[in-house]
């Protein structure tokens, strides 16, 4: 986070050292292989380029090659995630939700219940 300045730009950086720590901590691959519960991992993943596009068209050939390549970036990431999760447990369900919100819980309410529900009824 970064204060607001009273002529509305952008001021000095806010937030404590020890949260970007925490989430550089979290970006370390994990083992996984001690799972032994079932899993229902939910992924807010951006929505596609030309669906991004659509709604925010690119001013000019480098922003959108700029874009599109931050794009292969973060699903690249995902993807590792995802993939170092099914590895530990092949039978791990992994849904992603195309542009969901960190706080998916709360933005993207109706989806997450339906996975629960789904992944709930897959329970013996």
């Amino acid at each position: 986070m970064y204060e607001i300045k009273l002529d509305g730009s952008v001021g000095k950086y806010r937030t404590p050292t020890y949260v970007a720590h925490a989430i550089d901590d979290g970006s370390i691959r994990k083992d996984y292989s001690g799972i032994n519960i079932p899993v229902l991992a939910l992924f807010a993943v951006p929505r596609s380029m030309m669906e991004q596009w659509q709604e925010s068209p690119p001013k000019d050939e480098e922003e959108r090659i700029d874009s599109a390549r931050l794009y292969e970036i973060e699903m690249e990431f995902i993807h590792r995630w995802e993939s170092t999760l099914k590895h530990a447990d092949p039978v791990a369900r992994v849904v992603e939700l195309p542009g969901a919100h960190h706080y998916m819980f709360q933005n993207e309410e109706p989806d997450v219940l339906r996975e629960i529900r789904t992944f709930l009824r897959t329970l013996h």
